[in-house]
């Protein structure tokens, strides 16, 4: 399969995880994604710097136990698992790259899902009701009372 080359939003299946070291010592977890358009790797980097924001992607978008074991003895704890994935272009040293910028659970494929009508269903009712409710309830208009005057004691001069 050819390498992703376009920015966008797109659906993607893990195809491969593995852990790294980048050429300065920085441990990595690499994440291949497979697109229709192709395939493109993420990298969650596990400096004391990003290992909170790196764990927190995988438990969001997988709902990952920590495992990081299972990565290192070659066990692919995301393989087949869906995902949307958002792809940026960035250049580094005049070239172009494409990089995946964030990892999202999917999107609920199934909207037209009987389950999705009722609650939508269930939800306009509820709207309705609660709009129905709010009008019913008019706040009574004020009375504007005219303030006696202290000083209007009827003698005329």
């Amino acid at each position: 399969m050819s390498y992703l080359k376009e920015s966008g939003k797109f659906g993607a299946t893990v195809a491969g995880t593995q852990l790294g070291e980048s050429s300065n010592g920085k441990p990595y977890i690499q994440i291949e994604f497979t697109t229709d358009s192709g395939s493109i790797y993420w990298k969650g980097f596990l400096t004391e710097a990003a290992l909170e924001r790196t764990s927190q992607t995988l438990v969001k978008a997988f709902k990952w136990n920590g495992d990081v074991d299972a990565i290192a003895s070659g066990r692919n704890p995301f393989e087949g698992q869906s995902a949307q994935i958002v792809v940026e272009e960035r250049e580094y040293d005049g070239k172009t790259f494409f990089e995946v910028k964030y990892i999202n659970a999917p999107r609920n494929a199934s909207s037209n899902s009987e389950v999705v009508k009722e609650w939508s269903k269930e939800f306009k009712q509820r709207i309705k009701q609660a709009v129905k409710d709010a009008n019913a309830e008019t706040i009574p208009a004020k009375k504007t009372v005219k303030a006696e005057d202290p000083l209007d004691d009827e003698i005329p001069f």
